[in-house]
């Protein structure tokens, strides 16, 4: 489900929320930040109740961990989008047609958009033509009349905002990252949480 836009929901929040398949929602973090997921498969039933899963893409559009807590509502009366200015996170400039395959791909997802969303985009093909990448993440800058749907319809630009090649390094999360669960704990340990609670390591001296 990685790229397509989709938050996975327990079966009981989906019967208590009154949402169905392919239904818009809106994700709101503790912080204020919003974005729009449609609802895909429901998660199994071992799955924890009142949690949600979304792909990393969403998760740093959201500015959220693992674990963070998040209200989620349906979201009625979904605009199309109109205009969306993207702003690559990887360099895309060597593909040829790039905003019109964004636009075919995007609105064959009926990928829902919001302002600093990260979208994903697979390129096909990729040892020929297209400059060897499989893959790119873009950033929402822009969007017109507000959060919506992309349709066939929808004029895509493309707007560097930071640098990018292969000097620049992505944002990538722990979560990212498989095969070193005992590394990244203590990672963790050592660097991470005690940068984010720091009160609690000066009374424990």
């Amino acid at each position: 489900y990685s790229g397509k836009g989709l938050a996975l929901l327990h079966p009981d929040t989906l019967a208590r929320e009154h949402l169905h398949g392919e239904d818009l929602v809106e994700i709101r973090t503790r912080y204020g930040r919003t974005t729009l997921a449609r609802v895909g498969p429901p998660l199994t039933e071992a799955d924890g109740k009142g949690m949600v899963r979304i792909d990393q893409y969403l998760r740093q559009g959201l500015k959220a961990r693992l674990g963070d807590p998040v209200e989620i509502k349906k979201a009625d009366s979904v605009p199309n989008v109109e205009r969306l200015v993207l702003a690559p996170l990887l360099d895309v400039s060597r593909i040829q047609g790039v905003t019109d395959f964004l636009r075919q791909q995007f609105a064959a997802q009926r990928l829902p958009a919001a302002l600093n969303a990260v979208l994903f985009a697979s390129f096909p093909g990729a040892a020929i033509g297209w400059g060897g990448i499989s893959g790119a993440p873009f950033q929402v800058t822009e969007i017109a009349p507000g959060p919506g749907v992309i349709t066939k319809d929808t004029t895509i630009e493309l707007k560097y905002t930071v640098a990018v090649g292969p000097e620049t390094t992505p944002d990538v999360t722990f979560e990212d990252v498989g095969g070193l669960d005992r590394e990244i704990r203590v990672v963790r340990e050592l660097v991470e949480v005690p940068l984010r609670f720091p009160n609690v390591y000066r009374r424990l001296g």
